[in-house]
C-alpha cells in the first residue's frame, strides 16, 4: 500500500492489452495456439513502440545449452544439512503434484493412480539430480496448457520437454524479448482456465466446510507463499476432518437388558472420548456394540474399549462386540492376548 502511487502506466497497458487479446483469441479462434499469439503481440508491440513501452522490464536471457552432468557429492555434513529442507520440498511439490493431477483428472474424465505419480516423480528427482537440476515437480502453467492444446496423455510432457530442449539451444535469445508484463498476463490466462466455476458453485451447495477450506486455500495464495498457503489448506482440511470424525454416527437402543449402540465410523484417537462418554451413560446389564461398521481401530480405541469391559465386568456387567470385522477383532485381542481379553465377540 506504500507504493500504491508508484505504479507504471506502460506495463500496466501491455499486460491488460495481452490479457485481454488472448481472452478475445481464445473465444473467436479456441483451436489455435492462442496464448502463444498474444504473448508474440504483446512481445512485438513492445519491440515496434521503444518510445512507449521501452523501459518496460524484460524476462531475463540464459545461457543456450543442456545442463552438465554432475556427480553427487556424498559428503555427510551436507547430506546432514540438506536432509530437512530437501524433505520438506519433496513434500511440498509431491502435494503440488497430486493436486495439479486429481484437478485435471476431473475435468478429463481420466483415472489417476496416485502411486504411478508418485514414482514418476521420485524417479525424475532422482535422475535430475546428476544433472544439475533441482525439484521437479507438476506445474499448474505447463499441465494447464498441455490440457488447454488437447493433450491426452502423458507422451505430451515428452514432447514439451523435447521442444524445452531444443528451444534452450537454438532460442534461448527469444526469451529475452518478452516483456515480463506479457508474461504475467499469460501466466494469468493459463490459471483462469483451470479455475473450475461449476465445481466451485457446487462446492458450496453440497459442503460448507470444504467451501471454506477452498476458499481459505485461495486468500492464503494470494496473501502468502505458495507453500504457506498449501500447508494452511491442508491443515484446515485436517482440522475438519478431525471435527467430523471425532464424533461417530451412534444410534442407540434397549432390547430387554441389553443397551445397544452400533457405532458408524472408525474408533481412533479422536473419537475415543465421545464413545467412551456414550458407553459411560449405559444402564442395560449387556452392553453389546453393533460394530459391522467400524473399518478401523488404533490404539486409544482398543485402550478405551479394554478399560471399559474392565470397568463394567468389575459392576458385574459386560461388554461384547457384535459382528465386528475379522482386523478389528484381531486388533482387539493383541493388547492382552486372545485369553486375556475382557471383551466378549458374537457373529
Amino acid at each position: 500500500m506504500d507504493h500504491r502511487g508508484e505504479w507504471d502506466r506502460a506495463s500496466l497497458a501491455l499486460g491488460l492489452g495481452t490479457l485481454f487479446s488472448g481472452a478475445l483469441l481464445k473465444y473467436w479462434l479456441p483451436r489455435w495456439p492462442t496464448l502463444l499469439i498474444a504473448l508474440a503481440l504483446g512481445s512485438l508491440l513492445a519491440w515496434l513502440w521503444p518510445a512507449m513501452f521501452g523501459h518496460v522490464a524484460l524476462v531475463s536471457s540464459f545461457a543456450g545449452q543442456l545442463p552438465p552432468f554432475s556427480p553427487l557429492p556424498m559428503d555427510l555434513d551436507t547430506i546432514l544439512r540438506l536432509l530437512p529442507s530437501a524433505v520438506a520440498v519433496g513434500m511440498l511439490g509431491l502435494v503440488t503434484s497430486l493436486s495439479i493431477a486429481r484437478s485435471l483428472s476431473a475435468r478429463s474424465q481420466q483415472l489417476l493412480d496416485a502411486n504411478q505419480e508418485v514414482r514418476a516423480q521420485g524417479l525424475s528427482n532422482l535422475v535430475g539430480g546428476f544433472f544439475s537440476g533441482y525439484l521437479s515437480a507438476g506445474s499448474f502453467t505447463r499441465s494447464g496448457l498441455s490440457y488447454e492444446a488437447g493433450a491426452c496423455s502423458p507422451l505430451a510432457g515428452v514432447f514439451s520437454a523435447l521442444w524445452v530442449a531444443v528451444f534452450a539451444l537454438f532460442g534461448a535469445a527469444l526469451i529475452a524479448h518478452i516483456p515480463i508484463p506479457s508474461m504475467a498476463a499469460s501466466i494469468l490466462l493459463i490459471c483462469w482456465g483451470l479455475v473450475d466455476h461449476r465445481g466451485i458453485r457446487a462446492l458450496f451447495r453440497v459442503s460448507r466446510a470444504e467451501f471454506v477450506v477452498m476458499s481459505l486455500t485461495c486468500v492464503a495464495t494470494l496473501l502468502l507463499e505458495l507453500q504457506t498457503a498449501i500447508y494452511a489448506g491442508v491443515l484446515a482440511s485436517l482440522f475438519f476432518y478431525l471435527k467430523r470424525t471425532s464424533q461417530p454416527r451412534v444410534q442407540q437402543w434397549r432390547d430387554g437388558d441389553e443397551d445397544v449402540l452400533r457405532v458408524g465410523g472408525s474408533i481412533f484417537f479422536g473419537a475415543s472420548h465421545y464413545l467412551q462418554v456414550r458407553l459411560q451413560s449405559l444402564q442395560g446389564e449387556r452392553v453389546v456394540i453393533e460394530a459391522q461398521q467400524i473399518n478401523f481401530i488404533d490404539y486409544s480405541g482398543v485402550e478405551m474399549l479394554h478399560q471399559e469391559a474392565r470397568r463394567l465386568r468389575g459392576l458385574g456387567r459386560s461388554l461384547t462386540l457384535r459382528r465386528a470385522r475379522p482386523q478389528v477383532v484381531e486388533e482387539l485381542k493383541k493388547l492382552e492376548g486372545a485369553e486375556n481379553c475382557p471383551l466378549h465377540f458374537e457373529d
